[in-house]
């Protein structure tokens, strides 16, 4: 039993009594509903009730927020705006739907340790939740901060600690395996049909704007770090022309036969996640 398990009975409950229930999943490593490397929010209703291992779950999210890595103490800076801009977009679903009185559940990160400690200060300052809960094991109770929530105190209506001592006897997959097994779940879904057999949709790539994040790549390399990977298909809608690289030269020829590239992260709505199986460079299409 652990944060994951809790929070799942919690919104289970709540389901069980006739709630509707947010369930804000912050934890990029070991998501709850969503494939790993983003944060979102769920809408969890009757028919939602959680039940077998996390990647038999796996649900549309209502909104979402592509982070692209798997802790956030990798780019903390990243991380509290994709919260920051997510937190902001739930309450303003909120207030435009009349779901004020919905109660959100938010599932943090695990990391609680130096920077991820104060990451998680920082999740408390924008999120203000009236109640908090701190899972701790033996092992850890003199690694983490004790005074995490004793100094957010006039924010806190209340908050708990709960010990647990987690069973040696039971068989743990590591964080890597959970993480495969979710991706492989989300991609073959209920699916007998492997993904070499799948339907391939076809885009014009000037329909596509290209960000390779955590590497500073040149452009016209964009199309090698492109092919047979997997991506965050994101809405980009509000991006503006200043942050488009397509080419050196003023041709407009030579721009178009070059793929767009975005010279910086956008915060937008994540829709899901693909594969570009290929690029046919000639017809300027990813497959």
């Amino acid at each position: 039993v652990g944060k994951s398990t809790f929070i799942r009975s919690l919104s289970n409950s709540l389901i069980f009594h006739g709630k509707e229930v947010a369930l804000m999943d912050l934890d990029v490593c070991q998501t709850e509903y969503n494939p790993p490397g983003m944060i979102a929010v769920h809408i969890l209703g009757e028919e939602e009730l959680s039940t077998g291992a996390p990647f038999n779950t796996i649900r549309q999210p209502l909104m979402s927020r592509f982070c692209g890595f798997f802790s956030p103490i990798e780019n903390s800076t990243k991380y509290i705006s994709a919260v920051t801009d997510l937190y902001q977009a739930f309450r303003k679903w909120q207030i435009e739907n009349d779901h004020r009185d919905i109660p959100l559940l938010i599932n943090t990160s695990s990391e609680v340790q130096a920077t991820g400690t104060l990451i998680l200060s920082k999740i408390l300052d924008i999120v203000q939740p009236s109640v908090s809960l701190l899972i701790r094991s033996p092992n850890t109770f003199q690694i983490t901060t004790p005074t995490l929530f004793q100094d957010h105190q006039h924010l806190l209506s209340s908050h708990f600690q709960l010990m647990i001592n987690p069973s040696p006897t039971v068989m743990r997959l590591s964080k890597k395996a959970k993480r495969d097994e979710m991706l492989s779940r989300y991609f073959l879904g209920e699916s007998e049909v492997s993904l070499t057999r799948q339907s391939v949709f076809v885009v014009d790539w000037s329909k596509i704007l290209v960000r390779v994040e955590k590497s500073d790549l040149d452009p016209k390399l964009s199309l090698l770090a492109l092919n047979g990977s997997i991506v965050a298909l994101c809405d980009a809608q509000n991006a503006s022309s200043n942050f488009l690289s397509t080419s050196s030269s003023s041709s407009s020829d030579a721009a178009e036969s070059r793929p767009k590239v975005l010279l910086a992260s956008l915060m937008c709505n994540c829709l899901g996640l693909g594969i570009v199986k290929a690029i046919d460079p000639e017809q300027k299409e990813y497959h």
